[in-house]
């Protein structure tokens, strides 16, 4: 019998976003055959997960967060060009030194995931390459090889150096952008046994262009997703539940911040006057699930269809939510691998969206779903209108379901990063 492999993943939050839930998920996978601790600034009461020990539940802790945060967030005030970018951008000025936590000090092996938000600094994570550990990497975003933002739109400045950054009130060659990502340059160029994982082949390729991880091992393993509990349910009973109509169509959204301009609700809102020439209210709703930061009225009135807005959903619940859909609408602008996208599939929906990202590696166009133009609001309510319209919709329910199995299964992703593991130690 091998030996069991000490990893320490470090991660900001233990659930909330994404990329949390992510690393919830491999690590839940990761325990079953290794010795796996969890170093993030807060753990739920009850969890399993060792937590960091500054971080736990203490009101210490939670000042010490909260302060480290503040101060980021005031380090770019001056910097930014509008409130908008605020969390956009990541300075790292400031963080905790896991170093000295006693799961990274026994660890075979060092997993960081997304760590920005005050938790771990530029220098922090100097410490950690210096330690001498062989360190994994997965990106959930661009941070790592940029000069400060997570998805850089249409800049393309990472490729040689940042500087003119799109994100500052005075951008120029010489910016915040440019020195981060001279910090970030030195930093990797002396980063010593590491691993840089993409979960999906679109960030890997973005990355392997960058001047700052161009020279390092990159590969690409998706999120791992726990299939057997996105299971798909019975449509008319969670209706029923959920107290939805039966007798029509109904298109789910769903976002942890829905009125975020990277989700791309306002061109599901755009396409749904196109898709009012297909459909009447009597036929067709829509549902829809995540945070919601303005006034509801702002967000929904004036639409072609009935919204009926589910709030927050509780994570036990969410696979019966996308169970009460016909189909399931991502129209991000920029997403690496949206958990979203899997869970829907993995509960037999076929999911619209925009051609980017990650996204034409999810989808199999007209097979388990549609890829739209990109940011082209008529072709995405024709990829609504082509999954509600079809005439073996069993097919296309059965292909995304499959398609979810085969690409996130939870013990395949989980043997890709052992031998990641094994290959660094």
């Amino acid at each position: 019998m091998s030996k069991k492999i000490n990893v320490c993943m470090i991660s900001t939050f233990h659930h909330q976003g994404g990329a949390a839930i992510a690393a919830n998920r491999l690590l839940e996978v990761l325990k079953n055959k290794n010795d796996v601790h969890y170093i993030t600034k807060a753990s739920k009461k009850n969890s399993t997960i060792p937590a960091f020990s500054y971080e736990d539940d203490s009101f210490l802790g939670k000042f010490r967060s909260l302060l480290f945060l503040s101060f980021e967030k005031l380090f770019f005030l001056f910097s930014e060009k509008n409130a908008s970018v605020r969390f956009s951008f990541s300075t790292a000025p400031i963080g905790f030194d896991v170093t000295k936590n006693s799961s990274f000090i026994n660890a075979d092996v060092i997993h960081l995931h997304w760590i920005n938000q005050g938790f771990i600094s530029l220098s922090g994570l100097e410490k950690i390459f210096k330690s001498g550990k062989p360190v994994v990497i997965t990106m959930h975003d661009f941070w790592y090889f940029t000069g400060g933002c997570h998805y850089p739109g249409t800049c393309t400045a990472y490729i040689n150096a940042c500087g003119n950054c799109p994100f500052l009130k005075n951008p120029k060659a010489s910016d915040l952008s440019a020195k981060l990502h001279a910090h970030k340059t030195e930093l990797f160029k002396h980063a010593g046994k590491i691993s840089i994982v993409g979960c999906s082949d679109w960030l890997k390729k973005e990355a392997s262009k960058s001047s700052i991880l161009k020279n390092i091992f990159i590969t690409s393993i998706p999120n791992a997703l726990p299939v057997d509990d996105f299971i798909p349910h019975d449509l008319k009973k969670m209706r029923v539940k959920y107290q939805l109509p039966i007798d029509k169509k109904i298109m789910l959204f769903g976002s942890m911040s829905i009125t975020d301009p990277r989700k791309g609700f306002q061109y599901f809102k755009d396409a749904l006057t196109h898709l009012a020439a297909h459909y009447t209210k009597n036929t067709l709703e829509i549902a829809v699930f995540g945070a919601i930061k303005h006034d509801l009225s702002e967000v929904f009135d004036n639409l072609a269809f009935k919204v009926n807005y589910l709030g927050k959903i509780n994570p036990k619940d969410i696979a019966e939510i996308y169970s009460i859909a016909d189909v399931y609408i991502s129209p991000s602008l920029e997403d690496n691998l949206p958990n979203t996208v899997a869970e829907a599939m993995s509960c037999g929906v076929p999911v619209v969206a925009f051609h980017t990202g990650g996204l034409p590696e999810m989808i199999d166009h007209k097979k388990n779903g549609y890829l739209a133009a990109y940011k082209n609001e008529i072709d995405l309510a024709a990829g609504i209108h082509f999954i509600l319209s079809s005439e073996y919709p069993e097919v296309l329910k059965l292909n995304a379901r499959n398609k979810a199995i085969d690409k996130y299964s939870p013990e395949k992703v989980s043997s890709a990063y052992e031998a990641i593991y094994k290959n660094l130690i």
